[in-house]
């Protein structure tokens, strides 16, 4: 039911940004770029949906090919870069790797929309920084660092939790949207792009005050072998136990 709900709804929500941002010049422009902003944002919980109901039956794929990492890490921090000018954050990024990779790029695309998403949500002034250097001779590691609010440790637990939400009224105020979906998916996806045979999609490091650093590790050659036989086992990881009934038909 959420599956065909979702692809339901992306087609019009898609249609409505492509009319809405036509209009972009127009007089009434700041309550365009809400509506085009919101209209996003529900689009993105419509996908993260639809994942997380491929994943319950076993459909979750890659898509694996060779590009060029460094050039979608710029163009991802350009579409970041007007937020970070009006929050008067230095956002940058420091690559210490090898260019070419084979992997999934629009899944590592999806969990770094995410995770800077989330650092701006947190983040009032200071920094956030992309990092992306080699792990080993298989693996390469990105990390999102930033100087934000930071998370209490009794909260670390929720994060990758459907619907985990951390407490504390700071972080309630700054992310009154946010449900919680984005982070969960991100962590499936980093856990199948990268060394899952240590059972870790995205890690966490974080202080609370002083801020936060979220890392996953891929791998350079991605083999596309036992991609969607580990979804039910992805799906386990999610902490879906007590949440289950949002996928039900």
């Amino acid at each position: 039911m959420v599956s065909f709900a979702s692809h339901e709804l992306r087609t019009p929500l898609n249609s409505i940004i492509a009319m809405l941002e036509t209009m972009i010049n127009n007089p009434n422009k700041n309550y365009l770029k809400n509506a085009i902003l919101n209209a996003k944002y529900l689009l993105c919980m419509t996908n993260d949906l639809l994942d997380l109901a491929q994943i319950k039956v076993n459909k979750f794929k890659l898509n694996i090919k060779k590009f060029n990492l460094k050039y979608l890490l710029v163009e991802i921090l350009e579409m970041f870069q007007i937020q970070a000018f009006e929050q008067q954050i230095n956002l940058n990024m420091n690559y210490d790797c090898e260019e070419e990779i084979h992997s999934d790029k629009n899944r590592i695309r999806q969990i770094l929309i995410n995770l800077l998403g989330n650092s701006f949500k947190f983040t009032l002034n200071g920094k956030i920084c992309v990092n992306v250097e080699k792990y080993d001779e298989f693996l390469i590691q990105i990390s999102v660092e930033d100087t934000g609010i930071g998370i209490k440790q009794e909260n670390l637990s929720k994060l990758f939790t459907v619907f985990g939400k951390i407490d504390g009224e700071e972080a309630i105020n700054l992310n009154q949207q946010g449900v919680g979906l984005g982070l969960v998916i991100s962590n499936m996806i980093a856990y199948q792009l990268g060394d899952n045979n240590n059972q870790k999609g995205i890690e966490v490091e974080s202080e609370y005050g002083y801020g936060s650093i979220f890392k996953f590790k891929i791998y350079i050659h991605k083999d596309e072998a036992n991609i969607i036989s580990n979804s039910q086992q992805l799906y386990q990881q999610a902490l879906f136990q007590d949440n289950d009934d949002i996928l039900e038909e």
